[in-house]
């Protein structure tokens, strides 16, 4: 990892490890792997085919780009831009503001749709 300033900047293709932390402003970069429950704060950008994996936090204003894969309970807040091909999976958190292509809205009503019956399945079995 490269320090500038204030800024931490990681380049291609940087594996970030489990429990990692990446402060504010960080860059990571295309082909960067973030895993389990790596928080990256305010103002981070994710670049093209970036993987974030379960649990992880993405905070205010970080960009998250085309191929980027973000899973199981992870919550991106206030306007974040995620772009065409983004895989968010089960239980995540998107807030206000977010962008999400057509293609991806397509994706989360699917996802939501596995979940009904999901639960339609739980309930029936009472």
């Amino acid at each position: 990892m490269t320090s500038v300033g204030s800024q931490h900047i990681c380049t291609t293709p940087a594996q970030i490890s489990e429990g990692a932390q990446i402060s504010e402003g960080a860059q990571i970069t295309e082909g960067a792997q973030i895993t389990e429950r790596a928080p990256i704060s305010e103002g981070a950008q994710i670049t093209e085919r970036a993987q974030i994996s379960e649990g992880a936090q993405i905070s205010e204003g970080a960009q998250i780009s085309e191929g980027a894969q973000i899973s199981e309970g992870a919550q991106i807040t206030e306007r974040p831009q995620i772009s065409e091909e983004a895989q968010i999976s089960e239980e995540a958190q998107i807030s206000e503001g977010a962008q999400i292509s057509l293609k991806e809205l397509q994706s989360l009503k699917e996802l939501i749709s596995l979940k009904e019956l999901r639960s339609l399945s739980r309930s029936s079995n009472l």
